[in-house]
């Protein structure tokens, strides 16, 4: 009796398909293909195990294969979800609308998917919120404020608004935040991060965080990458009263890359309206510095309405300074002095 012997080889299919059907009107693609995979939305082939069964029974070789059937469901984009935050709500109902609106944006952070919008709707929010590791590279989450009219109010006793640390792809959009005793909106270690026509005032004024070495501000950025914050209105920012050696910053970043700074008003701040502390690659610019107080010379320096302190490939154009105490713009590196 002749023995059985069974072979296998791997074979690479580089176009196996054969036969593909689009149903456009339901958004499928049915691909016969010896094997396939998703990438992006779309579709690539890869290698595939074919069995050549040889039976030498009789001396006649047989070879068997199977393709397989693919199904992709479905390729159209899929709609993006809105959930809605009133101080009406209830954080029991599902937040898809104004009438079932969840009540604390905390809630709607806990379900906001990439690529959906939080809508604040008008009214005052007293949260404190830390967001870590949040959003998706593929597409942002947005914050935004229904009609302007949404405030988070820290009561003068909560320490920070928002807090973005390993966040990615956030907006925030249209809020006023106020009265936070350490920062009104930061980030740390996030990339992607847009801060657009926010209003941030009265915060900063008494900080907790003194292991952070936070002096207190209404913006700060720190080690974090293409971020921009854009069109805001930050005033009365910084410690109150002013201890010894403290001064706060309206707009403060540390060890920015990429970043812009643009079209700002930052006024009326206790400390400097901008500052880009270590950065690289970073763009102020068309920014307003009024009526700062920038005087620290019981530690023997100045802050300045713009002050670039180290880094490298900064960019400060386009800027106006009105009624500063102390200097407009000022360069510097503290890490190299003598």
């Amino acid at each position: 009796m002749s023995a059985m012997v069974t072979h296998r080889k791997r074979v690479a299919i580089h176009a196996a398909i054969a036969t593909s059907v689009f149903l456009a009107g339901m958004g499928l693609l049915a691909l016969f293909l010896g094997s396939c995979r998703v990438m992006g939305g779309g579709y690539s082939l890869a290698s595939e195990d074919w069995e050549y069964a040889s039976n030498q029974l009789g001396g006649h070789p047989e070879i068997t294969f199977t393709p397989s059937v693919t199904v992709f469901l479905p390729l159209v984009q899929r709609s993006h979800g809105i959930h809605y935050v009133s101080t009406h709500g209830n954080d029991g109902n599902d937040g898809r609308s104004r009438g079932t609106a969840f009540r604390t944006i905390e809630r709607a952070l806990e379900v906001v998917q990439p690529g959906e919008i939080i809508h604040i709707l008008p009214g005052v929010y007293h949260e404190a919120l830390t967001l870590q590791s949040v959003g998706s590279a593929d597409e942002p989450i947005i914050l935004r404020s229904e009609e302007g009219g949404a405030v988070l109010d820290g009561q003068g006793v909560l320490t920070i608004g928002f807090w973005c640390e390993n966040c990615t792809n956030l907006i925030f959009e249209g809020l006023e935040i106020r009265r936070y005793t350490d920062v009104g909106i930061g980030a740390y270690l996030s990339s992607d991060v847009k801060m657009r026509d926010l209003t941030v005032h009265n915060s900063g004024f008494a900080a907790q965080s003194v292991s952070w070495e936070i002096e207190g501000y209404g913006i700060h950025v720190d080690e974090s990458q293409r971020v921009s914050i854009e069109d805001c209105d930050v005033y009365q920012n910084g410690p109150q009263p002013r201890p010894w050696g403290a001064m706060g910053t309206g707009i403060d970043t540390y060890r920015c890359t990429e970043c812009v700074i643009r079209n700002n008003h930052s006024h009326n701040n206790v400390g400097g309206g901008v500052l880009v502390e270590d950065g690289a690659n970073v763009l102020v610019e068309g920014n307003r510095i009024t009526a700062n107080y920038l005087d620290a010379t019981e530690d023997e320096w100045w802050d300045g309405g713009i002050w670039i302190d180290g880094g490298r490939n900064i960019t400060a154009t386009s800027n106006t300074f009105q009624d500063n105490v102390g200097p407009g713009i000022q360069i510097s590196d503290e890490d190299h002095c003598f």
